[in-house]
C-alpha cells in the first residue's frame, strides 16, 4: 500500500500546474482509499508513517513532498 500511495502522490505532484512540492488530495480518502485498495485508516496510517520519517508534511488535504528521492523510493517499492 505505500508503494500505490507514493506512486499517486507522484502523480499528483506531476500533473501540478506549479510545479512546487506540495500536492492537494484531489479526492477524499475514503474515495482514494477505494482506488488503492485499502481503507481510510491505513491511508491515514502511511501518510503518518511517511510524515515522522520526514518525507512529506501533511497539512489537511495539502501535502508537501519534503523527500522526493524517499517518495519515489516508495514508489517503486523500495521502502515496504
Amino acid at each position: 500500500m505505500p508503494a500505490r500511495l507514493a506512486s499517486y502522490l507522484l502523480y499528483l505532484k506531476g500533473k501540478a500546474a506549479d510545479g512546487g512540492p506540495g500536492v492537494e488530495l484531489d479526492i477524499p480518502k475514503n474515495v482514494l482509499s477505494a482506488l488503492l485498495g485499502s481503507v481510510p485508516e491505513t491511508v491515514s496510517r502511511v501518510l503518518n508513517r511517511m510524515a515522522v520519517e520526514g518525507l512529506i508534511g501533511v497539512e489537511g488535504r495539502r501535502i508537501t513532498i519534503l523527500d522526493l528521492k524517499a517518495i519515489e523510493d516508495y514508489a517503486s517499492g523500495v521502502k515496504t
